[in-house]
């Protein structure tokens, strides 16, 4: 998040793989996030279990039902097989058109 400017403290939305609760509760620690913030990873884990690579994306549409609002930003990390990860920022705007 360095080369990005961004610190945890900068994370409004937190949209995560979640490997698992011991997952989950890792990059609550790492990051100093509360529970809050990963309550979305945690109702996909519960109601869908771990699908591998494809899990996050079930928990960025849980994330965008709730309408985030423009201007509004959060970090998108995903993990895959063995032992890759992916780190995402993003940031919401207005529709055009």
């Amino acid at each position: 998040m360095e080369k990005l400017d961004r610190k945890p403290e900068d994370i409004e939305h937190f949209i995560a793989h979640p490997g698992g609760k011991k997952v989950l509760s890792a990059y609550e620690k790492s990051l100093s996030i509360g529970t809050g913030k990963t309550e979305h990873p945690r109702n996909v884990l519960r109601d869908f279990g771990n699908m591998s690579s494809p899990t996050v994306l079930y928990v960025l549409k849980e994330f965008i039902d709730q309408h985030p609002n423009a201007g509004e930003q959060g970090l998108l990390t995903a993990l895959g097989p063995g032992f890759s990860s992916e780190m995402l920022w993003l940031e919401w705007r207005e529709k055009s058109g």
